[in-house]
């Protein structure tokens, strides 16, 4: 059915040139209380709502009209509607409460949000580890699944995400608010008004000139709400009541709220926290150009892992006990090895019964000939679930009566085999299929509900990636055990060649490489050498990689330390690392985001927002 001329709607016709740059009107004349009132006005941004305004607000949402305004929207534009409320959008407008009543009203909404986002990932997260342990189990833990959801610890938990975000937010823009506005005719001032009389006047200026031709084929209109919803959403850093150390002192005052969470959880947090402050410092200061460590991220990784592996082959009463259950599970040596290692390299020398029961029956066995000394080989016990061969055998014997007792025999961690070629093919087998199923879950669950539309259009391409992905993550991980395992090893079995020949041993000069070979220091170098490892990895994954094993290794150190004495000990240091570290968290987020991993940006993002 056609309509009238008056009534039709207007449609653009089609583009027959490229439309000119908009031209504006000359800047007039302000008087200085002018100028100063527009610049206030514009430096302000858009504003948060005030009580009377989300009233108003929320009385229109429950209204019938407004139901049924809300009914009568697409589907799609409900669902995004509700998904928005849940997660925040990409390009969320960025809002900044303009006075002291709206900034009441923002830290409530604040804290409000984190509390129930912070709570639901909780209780969800721990129903499903439940479920699972349920399913392995084969039993049903009722009062853990209930805990799971009205637990005290799920409580606070998510009381103390509240809090971080209404601290931060009441501490930031309340430095703000107390900061007077800088003098109208200064040189800042000057450039943002004309920016503030351009942007009135929908001006495009310089950018005009940098969009692309398809974006010019928009109107003039659709290119200045684009420009505008840019200026929205960055608008905070154009406050220049705004400083960078409020963001910091911001970040340093909601650390408080940390105390509000079991201690252990501050205790899971302080490092990691200190850490990803330490990353997100260096980066800025890297993008600015002051700094410039080549491959950092690989050397810290290097580093770490020097202190981690020290540590586990002969103190490990430095690292928890948890992390040091992990490393025993991924290097496959029998736990019993380990401590007779851990007594050797601490010159307590070996356990006489944890050798014994390592060995069938208690003891060695006779030799079945003494020219040349050969020994029977050992079934598989229950702390020797591989069995030993008559080559280890006759090693270890050669170790315990003949040998020094401060040289450790390498075979004992791999009393199977004597050949080291067949050890690296077996331990990186073994590692790769071990850890391949974790990173395939890790991998593919993201895939499942974050890219679900490209899992949809293209299943193939998407589950091979994700297969290519966990499969390089898998060898990266089994090179770095590999590396470790097979480069100790070698190391001990050059001193055991040097040591026990009857022609070696004579000279002072190799005698004394022997005992270079099998030093404790010596042993860090293929630990160091694990850095190598990072180039099989992503290289988007290698910072990530290394902010997570820097903790770690200082936990280590920091125990090492206060053992020999040359740490003092501090009263409410994991608290005042943690606080270091989240001022640092926040000034990196508050200048630039990219300097932070995307995990923590984005984290961060969800529970605050925009600058």
């Amino acid at each position: 059915m056609s309509q009238d001329d008056g009534t039709q709607r207007n449609r653009p016709g089609k583009l027959e040139s490229m439309p000119a740059p908009p031209k504006f009107e000359a800047v007039s004349e302000y008087s200085e209380d002018e100028e100063l009132v527009a610049w206030q006005a514009y430096a302000s941004g858009p504003s948060t709502p005030s009580f009377s305004e989300a009233a108003q607000n929320l009385k229109h949402s429950l209204s019938i009209t407004g139901i049924q305004d809300f009914a009568s929207r697409p589907s799609a534009e409900v669902r995004r509607s509700i998904q928005n409320k849940l997660w925040r959008p990409k390009d969320e407008e960025s809002l900044i409460p303009s006075d002291w009543e709206r900034l009441l009203l923002h830290v409530v909404r604040a804290g409000a949000r984190a509390f129930a986002l912070s709570y639901g990932i909780r209780s969800l997260l721990f129903f499903l580890l439940e479920i699972i342990k349920a399913v392995r189990a084969r039993r049903l833990d009722r009062g853990a699944l209930r805990a799971a959801f009205i637990g005290e610890r799920t409580s606070r938990f998510a009381f103390m995400f509240a809090l971080w975000a209404s601290l931060y937010k009441f501490v930031r823009h309340a430095l703000r608010l107390l900061t007077p506005f800088p003098k109208s005719k200064s040189p800042a001032v000057k450039r943002m008004l004309e920016s503030s009389v351009a942007s009135k006047k929908f001006a495009l200026t310089d950018r005009y000139d940098t969009i692309s031709p398809s974006s010019r084929s928009l109107s003039d209109d659709a290119l200045t709400v684009t420009r505008d919803k840019e200026r929205r959403r960055n608008v905070f850093k154009w406050d220049p009541r705004a400083k960078v150390w409020h963001a910091y002192a911001a970040g340093a005052v909601s650390s408080l709220a940390l105390l509000v969470g079991d201690r252990s959880l501050l205790k899971a947090l302080y490092l990691q926290l200190f850490v990803r402050g330490c990353q997100g410092t260096y980066n800025m200061l890297h993008n600015a150009g002051y700094i410039n460590i080549p491959h950092a991220s690989v050397l810290t990784f290097g580093l770490a892992n020097m202190q981690i592996m020290s540590s586990w082959l002969s103190h490990q009463e430095h690292l928890s006990p948890a992390y040091r259950a992990w490393i025993d599970k991924a290097a496959g040596i029998p736990v019993h090895s380990v401590l007779v290692y851990d007594g050797v390299a601490s010159g307590r020398g070996p356990d006489p019964w944890l050798l014994s029961e390592m060995l069938d029956g208690g003891n060695l066995p006779e030799p079945i000939s003494t020219d040349p000394l050969t020994f029977p080989s050992l079934p598989p016990t229950r702390h020797n679930f591989f069995g030993m061969e008559s080559d280890v055998v006759r090693g270890l014997h050669r170790w315990l009566h003949e040998g020094n007792p401060d040289s450790f025999y390498c075979a004992i961690a791999h009393p199977h085999t004597t050949s080291h070629l067949r050890l690296t093919i077996e331990n990186l087998w073994k590692s790769w299929s071990w850890i391949m199923p974790v990173y395939l879950t890790l991998y593919f669950v993201p895939a499942v509900f974050f890219r679900s539309g490209r899992l949809v259009k293209a299943p193939g391409t998407t589950i091979s990636r994700t297969f290519l992905s966990a499969s390089r993550s898998s060898a990266f991980l089994a090179a770095y055990i590999c590396l470790v395992k097979s480069g100790v090893c070698i190391l001990q079995s050059l001193h055991d060649t040097i040591y026990y020949s009857p022609r070696l041993n004579k000279s002072r000069t190799l005698m004394a490489l022997s005992r270079v070979f099998a030093s404790d220091y010596t042993k860090l170098l293929p630990a160091f050498a694990t850095a190598l490892t990072l180039f099989v990895e992503n290289p988007r994954r290698r910072s990530e990689l290394a902010a997570y094993v820097t903790p770690k290794a200082l936990e280590s150190f920091w125990k090492m330390g206060r053992d020999k004495g040359f740490l003092p000990l501090v009263p409410y240091g994991d608290f005042l690392l943690a606080a270091s570290g989240l001022s640092m968290i926040m000034g990196s987020y508050a200048q630039n985001p990219e300097c932070l991993t995307s995990l923590v940006s984005q984290i961060i993002y969800q529970f605050l927002g925009r600058n």
